[in-house]
Formats: structure tokens, sequence, C-alpha cells
């Protein structure tokens, strides 16, 4: 791996955990800004570097590193009634560097659609860990894991595009990095 994958690594992994820090504390399930690094990240990287960078983000978590939202850290994070929507954060950016290579649009339009669509993996395996951990019915896990969100997320997904395709402009520019 190049010196230069490794700082993109370094830097999207950081910017994943200084965006987790922008929350609206509601229960069960906070509002997070962490969404938006993972979009960010995944519209920028290549799969294989995101997916690096999401795994990271859980490891530094998981070892005690206070990334997680409200600088949380540690196993429980990852194993309370959130660590469902936590560990699907290498696959959202995965989907979408893929939804990229796949179709070939680097638009706010499709980076958009690409990032909510993102969301899917996130919301189902999310609910259904909420579910299971809190001892609620599968209508109730919705309502208080994915219902409060969607409005937030789809604008976090259109701003997450218009900063991607901000940051992929001046990263071309600069003749810093450019996707494959």
């Amino acid at each position: 791996m190049k010196i230069k994958d490794i700082t993109l690594i370094a830097l999207f992994t950081a910017l994943i955990s200084v965006c987790a820090q922008i929350t609206i504390p509601i229960q069960p399930v906070p509002i997070t800004g962490a969404i938006i690094g993972i979009f960010i990240t995944g519209a920028v990287l290549e799969k294989k570097q995101g997916l690096i960078v999401g795994i990271v983000y859980l490891l530094l978590g998981a070892v005690g590193i206070p990334v997680f939202t409200g600088f949380g850290a540690g196993i429980s994070s990852i194993i309370g009634p959130t660590g469902g929507y936590l560990i699907t954060y290498p696959i959202m950016i995965y989907l979408i560097a893929w939804c990229i290579e796949k179709f070939k649009k680097e638009n706010i339009v499709f980076l958009s659609i690409y990032m909510i669509f993102s969301l899917v993996p996130c919301y189902l395996v999310g609910t259904i860990w909420l579910a299971i951990s809190c001892k609620l019915g599968i209508y109730e896990a919705i309502l208080s894991g994915v219902a409060p969100f969607v409005i937030f997320d789809v604008m976090k997904g259109i701003l997450g595009a218009v900063v991607a395709v901000a940051i992929n402009r001046a990263l071309v520019k600069g003749h810093i990095y450019e996707r494959n």
C-alpha cells in the first residue's frame, strides 16, 4: 500500500470521527453527523480504500479510542443498541464507491442517490439489531430507529454529495488524488 493511500485512509477515518461528534442526542438512536463522513468517504475514495476506512473506524472505536458519537468507544458501543447501524458503515462506503464505479456518474444528483441507497443496509441491519437488543417489535424499532432519521439522512445525502463533488474537484485540480 502506498503512502498516499495510507494518508487518505487516515484522513477519511478522522473525518468520520469528527463528523460523529456532531449530534442531536435523541434516544435510543442519536442523530449523528457520522453519516455525512461515511457518504463523503464513499464518494471520494475507491472501494478498497473506503472499506479499509470503515473497518479502521470500527476497530479504533472497539479498542477504546473515542471516535463514535458523543466520544463513545469500546466494544459495548458496537454490541449495544446502535451497533447494528455502526457495523454497516464499511458496507455503506463500499456501496457508494461501487455505484460510482458501476454507473460512472459522479454528479450531485447521482451521488445523492447512491448515498441514499447506501442507507438500506444501515436501516435494515440497524433496525433488526435495535429490535433485538432493546426487545422491541419491528414496528417500534422502525419508529424509533428509522422514522426520525429519514428526512435528516436524505438532507445529509444531498449535503454529502455537494461536499464530495467539491472535494473531488479540488483533489483532481491539485493533482493530489483521482479515482481510477
